[in-house]
Formats: structure tokens, C-alpha cells, sequence
């Protein structure tokens, strides 16, 4: 971990071991969750920082002994900590950013006439439960987005590879998706033509349906009208009784009488002849 002199404590149980806010007069406000000499080192850099122009404000950091002081200077006040190495400086400087946004909400810009430790009491405890608070990976929401985002790209890789591997390439998954996408923009599309077509087909069924029933309902109510009522009792006719056709009387038909004719009268018999010749 290095060596701040005798007093430093190596077994270390917080990432951030030291933190400080400073103003003009010197140091405001500071906090040790170790023993060591964090601030004597840091009143060293403090009186670097305060020669620097207005326009070199910003964000610094020192490595030193195992250590890291990571330095941010906003608005005349200077902000710092102090971190192990393996600390990541984008967890530092989140750190420092949450002390100046919480020192300014507290005590705006009375920092830069306030006298040394004017501060310490009231905001050293603070400082204590911000690097408690930041020193814990379980609060580190960004690490945590990046840990899942890692995650998943490690999960993407596989399927990748994967698919590599079946020989899909990527592109023709891509145009297999899209073909997709149209084919159901299509079915869905002729899907609605054929909902509107079966709504007008039946629309015509029931138009026809209904006024065919309106033609027999007014047919039948003419028809009443003209006969009376809805019996059509006036437009009945009795049925006509059969008249009985008489029988003919047959008439005797006189049987002819023939009447004779004359009975001829045969003719003389030719004479014998003597010289006739016999077979």
C-alpha cells in the first residue's frame, strides 16, 4: 500500500482513505478513515494548486506510494482525495463531484472568506459517510451498468459465434428479418382486404335480406287494404257448386233390310259333239 510515515495503517478496510475541502485560507473541512500523514501531503499539493491561474481549474491527479490523490478545483475551492492505486479515478472524481455539489447546497460560497477548519465540525462527518458510501462497489451504479453491459456483449459474442459457426452470416439473417417484416406487412395487408371484402358481401346479404322483407311486409300490406282487413276476407269468392250434366237417352238404330236382287237366268248348254276327242 505504500508508506506515509509511521502513523500510516496498512490494513485498510475503504478505498478512499482521506478527503479535504479547502478555500482560499487554507483547509475547511477534512476526514481520515486511516491514520498516516494523507494530510500533510495534501496541504503540500493544496499550496501548488493555489498558485495556479484561474484557467487551469479542473481535475488532477498524483500518484504516490501506492497511492493516488486525485484533486478538483471549481470556483476558487479545492476539492480533493485520497484513494488507493487500483481505485478507479472515475469513481474518485464521482466522489469529489458529490462533496461539491453537497458543500455548495450547505454553504454556497462562504468558503472562500471562511478561516481554516472554519467547516470541519460540521462537515467532516459528512465526508466520513460520502467515502464510506463511494468506497463500495454496491453503490458504483455505473460500474454496475458497464458490469451488465459487459454481460451482454459477452452474451452477443456467443451468439455470434454461434452463428458463425452454423455458417449464418449476418447479413443474410438481416435480410431474412426484413423479408419477414414485409411478408407481414403483406399478410396483414390482405388480411384487411379480405375483412372488408367479407363486411361489404355481408352488408349486400342483409340490405337484400331486408328489403326483400320490407317488399313482402308492404305487399301484404296493400293487399290488406284493398281487402279488408288482414284476413282478405274481402277479396275471397265462394267456391261454385257442380251442376249435374244429364245422361243422354240412347236411341234404337232400325237394322237395314237387304233387299234381293235378281237371280240370273242360266244359258243354253252347247250341243254334244260327237267328234270330240277324249284324253
Amino acid at each position: 500500500q505504500g508508506n506515509f510515515g509511521p502513523g500510516t495503517t496498512q490494513n485498510m478496510s475503504t478505498d478512499i482513505a482521506y478527503a479535504m475541502v479547502a478555500g482560499p485560507n487554507g483547509t475547511l473541512a477534512e476526514y481520515a478513515l486511516i491514520q498516516g500523514n494523507f494530510g500533510l501531503f495534501a496541504g503540500q499539493i493544496l499550496d501548488q494548486l493555489t498558485g495556479l491561474p484561474v484557467e487551469t481549474e479542473g481535475k488532477r491527479s498524483f500518484p504516490y506510494q501506492g497511492f493516488k490523490f486525485h484533486t478538483m478545483v471549481s470556483g476558487g475551492m479545492t476539492y480533493i482525495c485520497v484513494a488507493v492505486d487500483n481505485f478507479e479515478v472515475r469513481r474518485a472524481f464521482a466522489f469529489l463531484s458529490d462533496v461539491k455539489t453537497i458543500w455548495l447546497s450547505q454553504y454556497g460560497e462562504q468558503g472562500l472568506q471562511a478561516n481554516k477548519l472554519a467547516m470541519n465540525d460540521s462537515f467532516g462527518r459528512l465526508l466520513e459517510s460520502r467515502m464510506r458510501f463511494h468506497s463500495d462497489p454496491k453503490n458504483d451504479k455505473f460500474g454496475q451498468i458497464k458490469e451488465q453491459t459487459e454481460t451482454a456483449k459477452e452474451k452477443f459474442h456467443t451468439i455470434i459465434d454461434k452463428m458463425t459457426e452454423r455458417g449464418e452470416l449476418i447479413e443474410e439473417t438481416a435480410n431474412r428479418a426484413q423479408q419477414l417484416h414485409s411478408d407481414s406487412f403483406q399478410i396483414k395487408g390482405k388480411a384487411t382486404e379480405l375483412k372488408k371484402k367479407y363486411k361489404t358481401r355481408n352488408c349486400i346479404i342483409w340490405t337484400s335480406v331486408i328489403c326483400c322483407i320490407v317488399l313482402i311486409v308492404a305487399a301484404f300490406g296493400i293487399a290488406a287494404g284493398l281487402c279488408g282487413g288482414i284476413t282478405l276476407s274481402g277479396c275471397t269468392h265462394p267456391t261454385p257448386v257442380p251442376v249435374p250434366v244429364p245422361t243422354p237417352t240412347p236411341v234404337p238404330v232400325p237394322t237395314p233390310t237387304p233387299t234381293p236382287g235378281p237371280v240370273p237366268t242360266p244359258g243354253p248348254l252347247p250341243p254334244n259333239n260327237t267328234n270330240a276327242t277324249h284324253w
